[in-house]
This record gives structure tokens, C-alpha cells and sequence, in this order.
């Protein structure tokens, strides 16, 4: 079973890592640029992750990733790229039985 990362750790990773300017735990001081303290103020909605926020997306998380990089190498067309992700949805919702998708 996995802990939860204590906020000493979070913290000392906020601090030390400059690809972590922030972390969303609570208690965790950023190191945000003003300019993008900035963003993150005017945002009306926080705490949402992409991937877990669209149905059947977090699954072929991976995937997008490689279909991302085979996109912007030309090796495959935007068209195909959202093409796979229509495709591999569509294969998780049929796994699911999901009675909403079409």
C-alpha cells in the first residue's frame, strides 16, 4: 500500500527541483513566477486533471503521449492523432458497457 508523501518531501522537491514550482498538496509553498501566480489566480477552476477528467483518456494516457511525439515528428498527421484517441475511447467504453457512448 502506498503513503502519502509528507509535505517535508513535497516541499524539499518544490524547492530544489526547478521543474516543480509547485505542487498541488496543501501546506506546499510555490515558487511560481509572478506571471504565473498570476494564471493560477485567475483560473475559476482548480484540482481538475485532464486525463481523470475526461471520461476514458487516463487509460490511453501513454499512448497520446507516443501518438504526440509521432506527431510532431511527421510520422503521423493531427488527423490521425485524434483519430486514436476517438478510436482507443472508444474501445474502453465498449470495455466498460458504457450505456452513454455511441
Amino acid at each position: 500500500m502506498l503513503s502519502s508523501p509528507k509535505p517535508d518531501s513535497l516541499q524539499y522537491r518544490v524547492d530544489n527541483d526547478s521543474q516543480s514550482p509547485t505542487l498541488p498538496f496543501p501546506g506546499i509553498t510555490s515558487k511560481l513566477l509572478p506571471f504565473q501566480q498570476a494564471f493560477m489566480d485567475a483560473s475559476t477552476k482548480r484540482g481538475v486533471v485532464y486525463q481523470t477528467a475526461v471520461k476514458y483518456v487516463n487509460p490511453q494516457w501513454m499512448d497520446m503521449g507516443k501518438d504526440l511525439v509521432a506527431m510532431f515528428t511527421g510520422t503521423e498527421t493531427p488527423q490521425v492523432f485524434l483519430a486514436n484517441i476517438d478510436k482507443r475511447r472508444a474501445e474502453e467504453a465498449k470495455a466498460a458497457a458504457d450505456p452513454n457512448w455511441k
